[in-house]
């Protein structure tokens, strides 16, 4: 069973600098050039949590499992719908259902505050996350297709 426990100052602080990294390199990952991801970047960042401080409706919290942080979860009150927009678990606890489990509990929270709906992103090479949220019950409600011209 997790937990979604709220990121104290220290942890948001280390989880804030680690996630614009990834999310960045994923962007690149998806084709984006250096350039297009760090203006993709930065203006996620100030519309979100601008000057390193979430702007209300945003919720960064611990998965905990046992006691022990095993991921992170970032989600975006959007009335009465949600947005996930980070979800992780450590490499180390992968494999284990906690990523399930923790589908489990966001939709546990989100119903709790009044929401009805969630919703997310994947990147397309993220195979093993789509899966997940397929199984979960989640539906493609848009889907986005580059071809690479050489």
């Amino acid at each position: 069973m997790v937990a979604l426990i709220e990121m104290n100052p220290e942890e948001f602080t280390k989880w804030n600098e680690r996630v614009w990294i990834a999310y960045r390199e994923e962007l690149m990952q998806a084709g984006l050039s250096e350039t297009e991801a760090d203006q993709n970047v930065a203006q996620n960042i100030s519309q979100t949590m601008p000057d390193g401080i979430p702007l209300s409706g945003n919720y960064i919290f611990n998965v905990v499992s046992n006691q022990d942080n095993v991921g992170a979860v970032w989600l975006n009150d959007r009335e009465t719908n949600w947005f996930i927009y980070d979800i992780e678990i450590d490499q180390s606890h992968r494999g284990q259902g906690l990523g399930r489990e923790t589908m489990r509990a966001i939709e546990a929270f989100v119903k709790a505050n009044g929401g009805t709906e969630i919703s997310l992103s994947v990147f397309g090479f993220n195979e093993i996350a789509r899966k997940l949220y397929e199984t979960e019950g989640y539906e493609t409600t848009r889907l986005a297709m580059t071809k690479k011209l050489t």
